[in-house]
């Protein structure tokens, strides 16, 4: 069974500036990089972690609804 993701953020739901993600999976996982993650509307910098858990910074890219998502595989 592969290991599910939860992204977490202590940032408020509405920003207009760069803001930190947290990626913690069920388990430990190998490979991860920050191109695994699709960013809609941002970037992803500062990327950083090993093992079951995961950081980065996403910096919109304009005024509107940023997504963040790790999809599966």
């Amino acid at each position: 069974m592969a290991p599910t993701v939860t992204l977490s953020s202590a940032s408020a739901t509405t920003t207009n500036a760069p803001f930190s993600v947290t990626a913690n999976f069920s388990e430990s996982v190998n490979n991860f990089i920050a191109s695994d993650i699709s960013v809609t509307n941002g970037t992803v910098s500062g990327f950083s972690g090993s093992g079951s858990t995961y950081t980065f910074t996403v910096t919109p890219t304009s005024q509107g609804t940023v997504t963040v998502n790790v999809p599966a595989g």
